[in-house]
């Protein structure tokens, strides 16, 4: 069962490694936040952390969770830039990326299973609305070292486009 967990996580590793660090970590958050539904939705089987569940009780080598645990790394870098910029709350980084990671997981998990409640919208837009809302929660109020030329995303800066891509219509992230 190793090597399926290994299997799962380097696939699920090389999509997170595709995304490419820019001058602004706040998109780069967005596009590891893409990246992880996009990998999951492209191979359901291999989605992070179910792979235990469907291989039942399983204990990976110690190797294997090294190796797994590894695809936490770029999320956890990007977050620790987004601090060291006074873009997001001087929190413990660890701890800002796993409920980043939490929320993805769960919103990909429910949409895979078909267990989003009815009238939550197009998996696709409400899947945004989510990551724009952590990203919301974990903003920091100053500000102070941001990239030139940059600021906090605001309702106006997403209706304007200048999150990386993701932009509001009409109320509705698109």
């Amino acid at each position: 069962m190793n090597a399926v967990y290994d299997e799962a996580f380097a696939r699920f590793g090389k999509r997170l490694g595709a995304v490419v660090p820019t001058g602004d970590p706040l998109a780069d958050l967005a596009a590891l936040g893409l990246a992880y539904r996009e990998s999951a939705l492209a191979e359901p089987h291999f989605l992070p952390g179910d792979v235990r569940s469907a291989c039942g009780v399983m204990h990976p080598e110690p190797e294997t969770m090294e190796r797994g645990l590894a695809t936490f790394k770029p999320l956890l870098d990007t977050v620790r830039r987004a601090i060291d910029l006074d873009l997001l709350r001087d929190e413990d980084p660890v701890t800002i990326a796993a409920s980043l990671w939490a929320t993805v997981h769960g919103m990909v998990s429910l949409e895979l299973r078909a267990l989003l409640p009815d009238g939550s919208g197009d998996p696709a837009e409400l899947y945004l609305t989510a990551l724009r809302a952590m990203g919301y929660g974990w903003r920091a109020t100053s500000g102070a070292h941001r990239p030139a030329g940059t600021r906090p995303p605001t309702g106006r800066a997403f209706r304007r486009g200048r999150t990386g891509g993701l932009r509001r219509r009409r109320g509705r992230a698109r």
